[in-house]
């Protein structure tokens, strides 16, 4: 115990200056420390000695104290050591020093969490504004090459002489959503979006000139939209766009930059709006890409264009991009807007196109229009969400209505010309059943309210088929409906049935049929084998036969079938919803291929964990190759991430000057480590461990960051082995020279 103590003191002095307590006065001296023993002289040389032993020694390197308490008989030594001097004294209050000394230590403690904390907020805050910054260069390069590529393609379209007429594709379903660009007022003006009404002004005055002479038609300007007709242009529709000017709503429909009208009718041109990410697209771009769909494909055919416009739209509202739509916007008006007028305005008009297509459009373009919607599920679009089911459900209504009517009709009326115009009638109404119960399964999942509502109007519908069949003597058309609706009728449903055509007309229905049968026979007609011809329609037909009774090898089949577009319209989530009802019955190969709709997220969004968790399930199964595949795409993502980690340590051992500082104890004074540089560098200084994880290519923890300054310096925090590296990041170190030097103050 004594040596532990020697070594503490031995570090300042053997002879120190120090008092005691006599009669509560103070008496100065001077303290000899030995190992058994302290000896205090007086002023007057009186000789006092006192034995002791250690108690509790603290050190903290933050704080730059050392704080030593020992006992001497009924005396507490109590030793202080800072920056600014040196205090020893000899108090005979026991308890009061140690009291003292354990506040101070609980000082030292909080002092040297609170340093901590601080400076690991400062290297947050450090990494945090580097990788914005890093960040921003980023954004710029990617928007500099995206700029200078689109006016490469701009200047080869203008001279190319190669337009393309669009005229043809603007009918009756697409006009009125058309219209909004295509009869702009700024169209018809000649104008940019953000032309001012002074501007607009200038432009009718031209009108009102050329009216004079007759001669309207052959107003020019740069703002003139190629691919389609000029429009309709005299002196009063000249009027109304000059009043339509005014209106905000217009400002969101018309284009800033005049090639952006020659380049809409280019697919290199609009494959720049997502070719970067959608956060990168520039507004006339978006433009062009909205101006082609509502043109081109007024169905919503196109999936990923279509989901491409959205999430820009939604891109905008969202984030509040309100500099963005005031660059749309003439000055003269831009602000006496609220940025919440502008905002609600953008969302409100951008969508008017959308709106006018819903209003004409049949019920499967409705449905791909919600699909895409639900695969963007944001906020924005939740009014528009809203009203497509509602839309879709009352179409569906009115044809079941109509076919109620027709059903009437030939009540009254129960002849074979009326019946043959009720089959016509539920065969139109059956196949849009058909139809919607695949969208609503997909979007709504198989339990839903909506999925219930359906099929009880199919069940009512089909009923009222099957009792025409019925009253018409169709014996077998009428049984072969009451098997089908069987399936799916209430149990007093069944009684009626069972009553009308007997329990034997009704006993497949009642036994289920043998859907392996048909499960073999879709095989037979998908391979074209056993002395069938290939056909995938019968083969799709089959399929859903013994899928729909449960089998779960057709209900994978089906899927493939759904995957591929074999005998039936290709549905990637279709054909995922399939490939896990057969998974959920226990087929190893729907867990399979469920797995690969995860992996490369076709009809799934993409999860490689579920993907793999999959193929785990899959080989438990029984499937012969699914533990390899998952090995495989285990092994290539290690791979991955194993060159990635080589590549980051081959790059920093052949980039970075390394500087040994050897063991730095900071105890009674401050070091200092000076970093001299002749250009902006990544200056880090770690203690062994950490340096060895960076040699190593691994995440690291480091004092320091980014130099944009000369010198740089960085204060060793505690006593240990250091090692200071000056590196460029994932540049070079080209041309980079530094010097490194260490200074110890005392204070």
């Amino acid at each position: 115990m004594a040596k532990q103590r020697r070594n503490i003191v031995d570090n300042y002095s053997n002879s120190l200056n120090a008092f005691i307590l006599k009669d509560k006065k103070k008496v100065f001296g001077n303290l000899v420390l030995t190992d058994n023993y302290c000896q205090f002289t007086d002023e007057n040389n009186d000789i006092s000695k006192f034995s002791y032993n250690i108690i509790e020694t603290v050190i903290s390197t933050h704080s730059e104290k050392v704080s030593l308490i020992a006992k001497a008989k009924s005396y507490i030594w109590l030793t202080y050591h800072n920056t600014n001097s040196d205090k020893y004294y000899i108090e005979e209050d026991v308890n009061a020093v140690i009291k003292e000394f354990n506040a101070r230590k609980t000082y030292v403690i909080k002092e040297t969490a609170r340093l901590k904390k601080e400076s690991e907020l400062r290297r947050k805050e450090e990494e945090r504004r580097l990788a914005e910054e890093k960040r921003k260069i980023e954004v710029q390069q990617i928007l500099s090459a995206k700029n200078t590529r689109i006016n490469k393609i701009l200047t080869k379209i203008k001279y190319s002489n190669n337009e393309v007429s669009f005229d043809d594709k603007i009918t009756s379903l697409n006009k009125s959503a058309v219209a909004y660009i295509t009869e702009n007022p700024r169209r018809i003006l000649g104008l940019p979006c953000d032309a001012t009404i002074e501007t607009a002004n200038s432009s009718f005055e031209r009108f009102k000139k050329l009216s004079r002479i007759g001669a309207i038609e052959s107003f020019d300007s740069e703002f003139k939209l190629y691919g389609l007709k000029a429009p309709k242009r005299d002196i009063s529709i000249c009027q109304k766009a000059l009043t339509d000017c005014k209106a905000l709503d217009y400002s969101f429909f018309w284009f800033i930059g005049e090639m952006a009208l020659i380049g809409w009718i280019s697919q290199e041109y609009r494959n720049e709006f997502a070719c970067d990410g959608i956060r990168f697209a520039n507004y006339d771009i978006f433009l062009a890409m909205y101006l082609y769909l509502l043109v081109t494909d007024p169905k919503f055919k196109n999936k990923t264009d279509w989901q491409n416009v959205f999430e820009y739209i939604n891109l905008i509202y969202a984030n509040g991009s309100i500099n963005l739509l005031k660059s749309r916007i003439a000055e003269d008006k831009n602000f006496d807007l609220s940025e919440k007028e502008i905002l609600d305005s953008f969302k409100k008009a951008i969508l008017k196109p959308v709106y006018e297509l819903i209003n004409v459009s049949n019920t499967e373009s409705l449905l791909r229009l919600y699909l895409i919607l639900s695969a963007i599920n944001k906020k924005t679009f939740v009014e528009l969400e809203t009203k497509l089911p509602a839309k879709i459900t009352s179409d569906f209504n009115e044809t079941a209505n109509s076919f109620s009517k027709i059903v009437e009709q030939y009540d009254k009326n129960p002849s074979a010309t009326n019946l043959r115009s009720v089959e016509k009638s539920y065969n139109d109404f059956k196949a849009k059943y058909s139809n919607l119960l695949k969208y609503f399964e997909a979007i709504f999942g198989t339990q839903s309210t909506r999925l219930t509502m359906l099929k009880d109007k199919y069940k009512s519908t089909t009923w009222g088929l099957m009792a025409a069949y019925n009253n018409h003597d169709s014996k077998d058309e009428a049984i072969g409906l009451a098997n089908e609706l069987y399936k799916i009728a209430s149990d007093e449903e069944k009684n009626n049935i069972r009553f009308t055509f007997g329990i034997k007309a009704v006993k497949y229905a009642e036994n289920k049929p043998a859907d392996a049968e048909f499960d073999i026979l879709g095989d037979n007609y998908y391979n074209g084998e056993n002395g069938y011809e290939q056909d995938y329609f019968k083969a799709f037909s089959f399929y859903e036969k013994a899928a729909n009774n449960g089998n779960m090898y057709s209900m994978n089949s089906l899927g493939i079938c759904y995957e591929e577009g074999k005998g039936t319209s290709q549905n990637e989530i279709i054909a995922a919803m399939w490939y896990e009802n057969a998974y959920l019955k226990g087929n190893p190969d729907g867990a399979y291929n469920l797995a690969e709709c995860y992996y490369n997220g076709t009809g799934k969004t993409k999860d490689i964990q579920k993907a793999l968790n999959l193929w785990i399930e899959a080989a438990k199964m029984g499937h012969p190759t699914a533990a390899n595949r998952g090995k495989q795409v285990l092994d290539n993502l290690q791979a991955e991430l194993e060159l990635q980690k080589l590549a980051v340590k081959t790059h920093r051992l052949s980039q970075h000057n390394h500087y040994n500082l050897g063991y730095q104890m900071p105890i009674a004074e401050t070091i200092i480590v000076e970093v001299d540089l002749n250009y902006s560098a990544n200056v880090y200084l770690m203690n062994e461990d950490n340096y060895a994880l960076y040699t190593d290519g691994d995440n690291f923890e480091y004092y320091g960051g980014r130099a944009n300054q000369s010198p740089y310096r960085i204060k060793i925090p505690y006593s240990d082995f250091w090692h200071l590296v000056v590196d460029n990041g994932d540049d070079d170190m080209t041309g980079i020279i530094s010097t490194v030097h260490t200074r110890t103050f005392n204070f």
